[in-house]
């Protein structure tokens, strides 16, 4: 069987009620796995809505003290961006300074 996995709109609410009704232990385990696997990725946005932040943060300081590009910024913010685009938004950082 071809296995095309695609993200659903099921919360883990819903996920919970599903393992509620379902007694089969093949089942049960699959709807763990999808409940594991959503807030380990809830878990990762948050982290790299943080790294985010604070490379914002960074990149301004390192403007104002220095006034020029530090390349390891901007392998940071390449970085950033291309988690963004596998995200299914748009690249860039939001509210990163003007470069």
């Amino acid at each position: 069987m071809p296995l095309n996995p695609r993200p659903s709109d099921l919360t883990i609410d819903q996920l919970r009620s599903l393992w509620l009704t379902h007694k089969d232990p093949d089942v049960r385990r699959a709807i763990e796995e999808v409940a594991f696997r959503r807030l380990e990725a809830q878990r990762k946005e948050k982290v790299l809505r943080e790294v985010e932040s604070l490379y914002v943060v960074i990149h301004q300081a390192w403007r104002e003290e220095v006034g020029d590009t530090l390349i390891a910024l901007e392998w940071l913010r390449a970085l950033l961006s291309d988690q963004r685009q596998r995200r299914g938004e748009l690249p860039g950082i939001p509210d990163a300074p003007n470069r």
